[in-house]
């Protein structure tokens, strides 16, 4: 069974600690994963927003931010998708909290 895998996060390190964890599962044989990357459009978002500092007057004195989001998207063959399943929610909930992940089956 395949799963189209959205990973995306504000981080770029724990989006890659992310992946290589998923290098460790498919080391282990035990779930025979085979996984690719899909090409995607969306690499990384780029977002600006503005805050005053004042909170009555003088518009002109702002501060600006940015934040970047990363996105990988993974295609996934599992064997046993029960196993997988139930480690997949326990990943997702636990080990890596500020990775958001988007699964279609």
């Amino acid at each position: 069974m395949f799963i189209i895998v959205s990973i995306y996060s504000k981080n770029l390190s724990s989006l890659t600690n992310f992946l290589k964890f998923f290098y460790r599962l498919k080391k282990n044989k035990t779930f025979k994963l085979e996984f690719y990357t899909v090409q995607s459009q969306k690499k990384t978002k780029l977002s600006f927003f503005s805050t005053l500092q004042s909170p009555h007057v003088n518009k002109k004195s702002q501060e600006q931010f940015e934040y970047r989001v990363h996105h990988k998207k993974l295609k996934i063959h599992v064997s046993q998708i029960t196993k997988f399943l139930a480690i997949w929610k326990i990943v997702k909930t636990t080990l890596f909290l500020d990775v958001n992940v988007e699964t279609k089956f």
